[in-house]
């Protein structure tokens, strides 16, 4: 009985850990929408090595509502302050009349992915932060 006890909590946990890891998996037909979205058709931008790099930044981004952290004021900046990516595409700012949480589009931005600190963008008119988590 304890052994099917115990194995019930491992497999609960390894549930969990996957399903909170879920969020964070990102499919290669995003990723080159997304790139597709910023870059246009320029080929260079489109290679295999590019969307891998894309995909690895795009990990590190979650979406979630200020009222789910507890975070400071301070260490939050708005979005529209990030300079956006817009040389090959027509792209516009996300606000609260076009902001989709579930299809957040990072490689517009020219945030500071590089950063050994976890950074915190407030998208405008709404309560959604951007979290950009820190480079390893």
């Amino acid at each position: 009985m304890k052994l099917k006890f115990r194995n019930l909590i491992i497999v609960s946990f390894f549930a969990i850990s996957g399903f909170a890891n879920a969020q964070h998996i990102i499919s290669d037909q995003t990723v080159k929408k997304y790139a597709k979205e910023v870059y246009g058709t320029t080929e260079i931008y489109q290679s295999k090595e590019h969307l891998q790099l894309y995909k690895e930044k795009l990990k590190r981004i979650d979406v979630k509502k200020l009222d789910q952290l507890s975070i400071s004021n301070s260490d939050i900046k708005i979005l529209s302050s990030v300079r956006i990516l817009n040389k090959y595409a027509n792209i516009s700012y996300d606000t609260k009349s076009n902001f989709k949480p579930n299809a957040f589009n990072a490689l517009k931005y020219a945030f500071d992915f590089n950063s050994k600190k976890d950074q915190y963008f407030l998208v405008n008119g709404t309560n959604y932060i951007i979290i950009l988590k820190a480079k390893k």
